[in-house]
């Protein structure tokens, strides 16, 4: 309590390795004190697994925040986002996918953070890329990136509708988020957080008028160059 009150941050968790009631109630004391979380471990095994976990949250020194999205295995039933910032997690050798709304001239842009593993030196490449409503994985709006033991951000910015092949027309266009594995089994099964920053850039550009079968025969008679009956 003395150690809060001065204003130092610093974070307490506590591991229980097989003790009586008493001594948890203490750990746990002090966990809650020192704005930490209290674990039991059962087994050396059990303790270890908990205080590598522990180490691992300790060694993350970037926190994601937003709303919680969960991306699917596939670009069927995509979460749609709207411009704002959401968190999810993805796995090594697994991939998540998005979606988000584009008219003609607007773009996006997409920033992209992983939040590192630190038991591994390469967890895998990473890769983003845009897809357009034809399911085109379009390579000019790819970010490949090694997700590590560190965080790591990148930033994807579409051309604008209208303006590009494969950008002809708005739709619904698809974020697909990629992780190999390469860790060796160092961190199989480990979620990694992730963090979306979208932004929908540019005005819609408005549709041109057609012109109704009346409008155009009121043209035609008003055309001085029309023929008309003697």
């Amino acid at each position: 309590r003395e150690i809060v009150a001065r204003g130092i941050d610093l974070r307490i968790d506590t591991v229980g390795f097989r003790v009586d009631p008493a001594a948890r109630k203490e750990l746990k004391c002090i966990a809650r004190v020192g704005k930490g979380t209290y674990v039991d471990a059962a087994s050396a095994d059990d303790l270890a697994d908990q205080l590598e976990r522990l180490s691992i949250r300790a060694l993350r020194t970037y926190e994601t925040a937003g709303t919680a999205v969960e991306g699917t295995p596939s670009y069927s039933g995509a979460p749609t986002l709207l411009p704002g910032q959401f968190t999810d997690s993805i796995t090594p050798g697994t991939e998540k996918w998005y979606a988000f709304d584009l008219a003609e001239g607007q773009a996006a842009d997409i920033s992209i953070t992983i939040v590192g593993d630190a038991r591994s030196e390469n967890v895998g490449d990473a890769r983003g890329v845009v897809v357009t409503p034809e399911l085109d994985d379009t390579a000019e709006t790819a970010l490949i990136f090694d997700a590590g033991p560190t965080t790591v951000s990148g930033a994807i910015l579409t051309p604008e509708v209208g303006t590009k092949f494969r950008y002809e027309e708005g739709g619904t266009y698809y974020l697909k988020l990629e992780l190999a594995d390469d860790t060796g089994g160092a961190a199989a099964g480990q979620e990694l957080p992730v963090e979306l920053l979208v932004d929908i850039v540019g005005e819609p550009v408005e549709p041109s008028p057609t012109a109704t079968p009346d409008e155009n025969e009121d043209n035609e008679s008003d055309d001085p160059g029309s023929s008309g009956s003697a």
